[in-house]
């Protein structure tokens, strides 16, 4: 990764290693040499805060994920100050669980932070959410 890596260029790059599941690349855009970094993904109760335990937890996912039949980009924004970008996404994500012979998929709303280092736009906190509808959630509540 260059130092004149854009954090759009950083955001594309993320897409790419989600559409290829690719976990190696995943890794390699976090910046490794800063702390507290914060990863929390949609399934873990606790963000991750280390290097080593993102490292960890993008070795185990091939265990997890069958393969990623889709990804779509549905929006974007980007702010960019001298050092630090924000980025918010929204995607649609398709995957294959290997516990289950339905797909996964669904929208997932994304905030990305990274910093700009020797090395380019590396991420120090990213946060997955999957989108709900509030009504059909109510509805069941409701119902029983």
């Amino acid at each position: 990764m260059s130092g004149s890596m854009t954090p759009k260029a950083l955001y594309d790059r993320w897409i790419n290693a989600w559409t290829e599941f690719t976990p190696e690349v995943m890794k390699e855009l976090w910046d490794s040499e800063y702390g507290p970094l914060i990863y929390q993904a949609e399934e873990l109760s606790s963000p991750l805060t280390t290097f080593e335990d993102i490292k960890s937890y993008w070795d185990r996912i091939p265990e997890s994920i069958e393969c990623v039949l889709e990804v779509r980009p549905l929006e974007y924004f980007i702010q960019e100050f001298e050092v630090i970008s924000s980025i918010f996404c929204r995607v649609f994500i398709s995957l294959r669980i290997f516990s289950n012979p339905k797909p996964l998929s669904g929208e997932m709303r994304l905030s990305f932070v990274s910093k700009k280092n020797t090395y380019g736009w590396k991420l120090i906190h990213y946060h997955e959410s999957r989108e709900m509808d509030i009504k059909i959630i109510m509805n069941s509540l409701t119902q029983g």
